[in-house]
């Protein structure tokens, strides 16, 4: 009991030092823990396959991401063969959806203001690798315990893109545990205001790099919660991408 007191009290200090340097430790500390910031930077484009339910059934599909911000991702039901793709090319969003028929390509909604929001996929690429690509503000703001794991807790903001990510890394791991994004524009008391929570359940090294494998997303809107789990595998690095295969037309 003594003993598991004192490690208690040293992992407490430890982490308590950590966050009393400045940021900048826990970043440097955040990418040495997943290969290194340079060997990342290599990195331009990455696609990656995944499986995985929304609400309970079974889905599986692609992601496509180059960076810092343009993507693709596609969904496939397996119950009902049905084909949701969204697509977003640095400047504009689309989606398409089979239940809606083949005339489905349209601006969706979520991107009408995307060129100022910055929206993206996440896995990967979260937005710690993109913050200051994409002119966000990090703030270390002090110590949270998430799933009795306790975290550094760092706040992106950026105000031109009305956008506000919460990231939690873990004191022991320096590994991502959890993103919190809400959308700034919208006023908290709003039913249209969203929130998304990513929750890193699992990583798995891909040539030298610790790369997330399984993940727990909550998304809320109009006070009505989706719950998607995601298994990632097959990632695949710098590949040649022509602009054109970010778009999401059904074939």
């Amino acid at each position: 009991m003594k003993k598991a007191l004192l490690l208690l009290i040293f992992f407490s200090f430890s982490a308590v030092s950590g966050f009393t340097q400045d940021i900048d430790f826990v970043i440097t500390k955040y990418f040495q823990a997943i290969g290194g910031k340079n060997r990342i930077d290599t990195i331009q484009n990455y696609s990656v396959e995944y499986t995985g339910s929304i609400d309970d059934e079974e889905v599986h599909g692609t992601y496509l991401n180059v960076r810092p911000y343009l993507f693709r991702f596609e969904i496939i039901k397996a119950k009902t063969g049905g084909i949701t793709c969204v697509a977003y090319d640095g400047k504009d969003g689309w989606m398409s959806d089979t239940r809606f028929g083949k005339d489905s390509f349209k601006p969706h909604e979520r991107f009408l203001n995307a060129r100022n929001r910055g929206l993206h996929s996440q896995n990967f690429m979260n937005y710690l690798i993109y913050a200051q690509e994409n002119g966000y503000v990090m703030q270390l703001t002090g110590l949270r315990k998430i799933d009795s794991t306790m975290c550094y807790c760092i706040k992106l903001q950026n105000y031109e893109r009305d956008m506000k990510v919460e990231c939690f890394i873990d004191v022991l791991t320096f590994l991502l545990k959890k993103e919190v994004h809400s959308d700034l524009s919208v006023p908290d008391n709003d039913p249209k205001k969203v929130y998304e929570e990513i929750n890193y359940l699992n990583y798995k090294p891909v040539n030298g790099i610790l790369l997330p494998c399984k993940v727990k997303r909550i998304s809320t809107i109009l006070h009505t919660q989706m719950i998607v789990y995601h298994e990632f595998s097959n990632y695949q690095f710098n590949q040649k991408i022509e602009i054109d295969e970010l778009r999401c037309e059904l074939k």
